[in-house]
């Protein structure tokens, strides 16, 4: 079984970063939205709609920012049908870039930003020296618990492991089933915080073989 998962489910890591490295992560949003609602490719600028290369440009751009990104890298736009509603970058009077809600039918279908986050990759994570298992024991109900291989499970302890390696959180991570043997297992009594969670070892079939962490 392979399962990827992502802390932002319109949010796809596009990085090099080899195991044990840092480097920036670019992020590709894929119909990006601020509120839920599109982004328009046009600017509304002194008065007029732009809506060539350079207004996506300062469009998108402006969408990376306001994701607190530094910058854009590219982007691809798709036309709709008919028009809905859509954020709208226009030019204030003091020139910075804000949005607006309009209705529009043409809209970025992915953009690709410049992260400010820096991210390492470990493939495979290892705590104990050994592999880590995707399930968790508790402490007092052994076994029983229904949820104790879930995607939160499994979300716990992606998380566990880039904090406790220094960084913030997780970008993504991938399961694999591997051969049964030993594992890291987290264990913590049911109904407390998974950071105060201890590593021990345990058997298991299916263990995290790729885990990308990221910090500012």
């Amino acid at each position: 079984m392979r399962i990827s998962i992502l802390i932002v489910c319109t949010l796809v890591v596009v990085t090099s970063v080899m195991s044990g490295s840092e480097a920036f992560a670019n992020l590709e949003y894929y119909f990006p939205n601020l509120g839920d609602i599109k982004i328009d490719k046009c600017v509304n600028d002194g008065g007029k709609n732009n809506c060539g290369d350079t207004a996506n440009r300062i469009a998108a751009e402006a969408f990376c920012k306001a994701k607190n990104n530094s910058g854009v890298i590219k982007w691809e736009i798709i036309k709709l049908p008919a028009p809905t509603p859509s954020m709208r970058a226009y030019r204030t009077y003091t020139g910075s870039i804000r949005f607006q809600l309009i209705l529009g039918n043409e809209y970025f279908k992915t953009i690709i930003c410049k992260s400010n986050k820096v991210s390492r990759r470990y493939s495979p994570p290892r705590k104990l020296g050994q592999l880590v298992s995707v399930c968790v024991q508790g402490r007092g109900w052994q076994w029983i618990d229904p949820d104790r291989c879930s995607t939160q499970r499994q979300r716990e302890i992606a998380r566990k492991i880039c904090r406790e390696e220094g960084y913030v959180d997780q970008l993504s991570f991938l399961e694999n089933a591997v051969s049964e043997g030993h594992r890291a297992l987290l264990t913590y009594p049911k109904g407390t915080y998974y950071m105060t969670g201890g590593w021990g070892l345990g058997k298991g079939k299916e263990s995290i073989t790729d885990l990308t962490c990221w910090r500012y």
